[in-house]
């Protein structure tokens, strides 16, 4: 999860400040991305256990059983972001596009 984490962190901040994205399809791009960066360190370290790891468990374990986490922070995040915005606590991102 920590590989994880790390992913979702970099890439919203990438995408949502570098890149001028909208703060949702920057949001649910890490996401997915994060999911795929899990999915390869559990395939890596199942692997050194001696252990399987398929696509089966990978989807279930990042998509399906997570499903009530993924509205959460679909929902939570975008609220935050923009309170914090407003609240100039953090500076909106440049919009290059008109």
């Amino acid at each position: 999860m920590m590989f994880e984490l790390a992913a979702y962190g970099a890439l919203t901040g990438l995408l949502y400040r570098k890149f001028n994205l909208n703060i949702y399809i920057a949001l649910i791009g890490s996401m997915l991305a994060g999911r795929i960066v899990s999915g390869l360190a559990s395939t890596l370290f199942y692997g050194m256990a001696g252990k399987e790891y398929g696509l089966q468990l990978f989807l279930t374990g990042a998509f399906v059983t997570s499903i009530p986490g993924i509205i959460l922070q679909i929902i939570i995040i975008p609220l935050l972001v923009i309170a914090l915005e407003k609240g100039r606590v953090v500076t909106q991102p440049i919009k290059l596009s008109a």
